[in-house]
């Protein structure tokens, strides 16, 4: 006869609320000496959970069966039992990756993060759950995970530049450079043989957005661009959907598409745009494409100067495009570009005669459904034009619309500031103040060694950055003790709310000088500098994103803060730093004259704004070709 008995001890719980497991000892013990067989079988089935698999299974019930004995028929049972256990817990990798695109979509990052920690534990060796996991990581800000998964995912796969491009930007976010410049040159060894994607899915490209804080030529991220395009344009292949022309009419009609109605950048400086639009001449709509927007009050106050306003989260492309379609808008403008929010694919299905890019992402969309990049002659010079998958519309003033003449009037106390913001270090009264008040995104290394030079060459400095996680900080006060600088003249401080009608940027009035990143220049903190007072220094390269902190200093008139080469940037600052007397000066004019700046100008800009679009619905009706705009003063 047979004997069981239990010898495995208790079962155990493990953390995340996945279901218990046996542990390793043996399960069962035999009391015959002729079942050594059965005896093995049995042991290794009930504590080697990965024998529970269905076709597994089978063989060794089969094996067993042959035994007439009561205690093959219980071990049968069990074991089915607990492969059912098991295949109704399973996930496969397929379920679980769109389960995270569903969940992205919903903003439930930390949900995605459970559900694909789960599925790596059944599929350990699967490639694509890794590079998912990094990625949900990064969208909690938990820099440290984002990196550990993308490190593991790379080892899976070690030729994947869309995992190495992610990888270093995340590094970039805590200013971890270690390895930068060999993994740049890895990166765009894949790049130029072509190994843009995982699986020809647009999510599983290298994204564009990212590219722009790398140190890549303008060929390299156009490059990216196009391949994302190539990837949406094949979604928007599978969707039938009829669009129609839209009906003559007396008012131009206008739709701006975006999901940065909130607080975002773009609403922070577009406000009064809509508003200023000439209703005798033009209809405008607006379609926001998340659900619901944020309570900061800019939608609730910025929606009502649209004539017609669509929140359509949660609605499919075709669904979106119908909707435009049958509005009867003329000229779409996009205000995403390749930034989180975007709808790209309802662009790929055209439901537009003239669809225009604008605002959010700096740089070519360089996709053939884009026909106009909105832009000045000074980010995006007449000759780099056939770098542009987009003809230009170029203005005359600045290709930035702000909205800071119509915002309560700022605190332009630098002492009152100096002694309200929470410094890491001792910031004196007579204290010179070097300022970058960027994302640690933004900073490379070569921006950050020509600071500490310049630091070096001015007595009684202080290099003052905006600290977005205490890992970044670390790491340049790190970086900065290896570049040979000195680390105790660094000052950090946090960011300050971002609040309704309010200049974001007041406390940047501390600074004496703001020194520009070379990459990525600054956008929204440097409309606000300039309308403070603070001189921002920048160094233009070819990249329209490179090229803003020129286009400002042009349209406020003080073209002496752009930088020729990287020793003209340090000494513009030195020189900058070592008199006061022009500091003061240049203060008093900007702040003098501002409001008639055409930096600052909001209606001067619209009636420019709206010629071109008066020049675009003229050459949509006349079916002319496509060419470049340029709207004079």
């Amino acid at each position: 006869p047979w004997q069981l008995r239990e010898t495995c001890g208790e079962r155990r719980g493990e953390e995340g609320g996945r279901h218990a497991v046996y542990s390793s000892t043996s399960c069962l013990t035999l009391s015959s000496s002729r079942s050594d067989v059965l005896h093995l079988k049995a042991e290794r089935l009930c504590c080697d959970r990965s024998l529970w698999a269905p076709t597994v299974l089978s063989e060794n019930i089969r094996a067993m069966s042959a035994v007439r004995s009561c205690f093959a028929w219980v071990l049968m049972v069990t074991s089915i039992a607990l492969a059912k256990e098991r295949k109704s817990e399973y996930v496969s990798p397929e379920k679980a990756l769109r389960q995270f695109d569903l969940l992205i979509e919903r903003e439930s990052p930390r949900q995605a993060i459970a559900m694909l920690q789960k599925s790596i534990e059944q599929n350990p060796k699967n490639f694509l759950l890794h590079s998912s996991l990094s990625l949900a990581y990064s969208l909690v800000d938990d820099h440290v995970k984002s990196i550990h998964w993308g490190e593991r995912a790379l080892t899976l796969s070690p030729n994947d530049a869309v995992v190495l491009s992610r990888l270093i930007f995340t590094r970039g976010g805590i200013c971890d450079w270690r390895g930068l410049s060999r993994s740049m040159r890895r990166l765009s060894n894949m790049i130029e043989q072509g190994f843009y994607c995982n699986t020809g899915l647009k999510g599983d490209c290298i994204e564009p957005l990212t590219m722009l804080y790398l140190p890549l030529s303008f060929e390299a991220s156009v490059n990216v661009s196009k391949k994302g395009c190539g990837c949406i344009h094949k979604i928007a292949l599978d969707l039938p959907v009829a669009m129609k022309e839209p009906p003559s009419q007396v008012k131009v009609r206008i739709g701006y598409i975006t999901s940065d109605i909130r607080a975002h950048a773009t609403a922070y400086l577009s406000r009064s745009l809509f508003s200023f639009h000439n209703r005798a001449d033009f209809e405008v709509s607006l379609i926001m494409t998340i659900q619901p927007p944020d309570r900061s009050g800019y939608f609730e106050n910025i929606s009502q100067a649209f004539d017609k306003v669509q929140v359509v989260g949660g609605w499919s492309f075709g669904e979106i495009a119908t909707h435009i379609n049958r509005e009867g808008v003329e000229i779409l403008i996009d205000l995403n570009g390749w930034v989180k929010g975007e709808k790209s694919e309802v662009l790929a299905l055209r439901p537009c005669r003239t669809q225009v890019h604008y605002m959010a992402f700096l740089n070519s969309m360089s996709c053939p459904y884009v026909d106009y990049i909105v832009a000045d002659p000074i980010v995006a010079p007449v000759s780099y034009a056939d770098w542009y998958e987009e003809k230009l519309i170029l203005l005359p003033s600045s290709f930035l619309v702000t909205d800071h003449a119509q915002m309560e009037e700022p605190d332009m106390s630098a002492q009152r500031w100096r002694a309200e913001v929470n410094f890491s270090c001792d910031m004196r009264a007579d204290s010179l103040v070097i300022g970058n008040l960027n994302a640690f995104y933004k900073i490379d290394p070569e921006s950050f060694r020509a600071w500490l030079d310049i630091l070096a060459r001015v007595n009684q400095s202080l290099l003052w950055i905006q600290s977005w996680n205490d890992l970044g900080e670390q790491n340049l006060v790190m970086n900065a003790d290896i570049m040979g600088g000195d680390p105790s003249r660094m000052c950090f401080s946090k960011p300050p709310p971002a609040l309704y009608n309010r200049l974001w940027n007041q406390h940047s009035v501390i600074a004496d000088v703001h020194l520009d990143t070379f990459l990525y220049n600054t956008v929204t903190t440097a409309t606000d500098l300039f309308w403070l007072g603070v001189p921002s220094v920048s160094l233009p390269s070819e990249r329209l994103c490179s090229r803003i902190g020129a286009s400002f200093a042009h349209a406020a008139g003080s073209e002496c803060l752009t930088a020729r080469n990287l020793e003209d940037y340090k000494q513009v600052a030195v020189q900058i730093l070592r008199n006061g007397r022009w500091r003061e000066r240049w203060k008093r004019a900007m702040i003098s004259k501002r409001k008639k700046l055409n930096l600052f100008n909001t209606s001067k800009w619209v009636l420019q704004w709206e010629r071109a679009l008066k020049i675009l619905r003229r050459h949509g009706h006349e079916n002319q070709h496509r060419s470049h705009i340029v709207i004079h003063e």
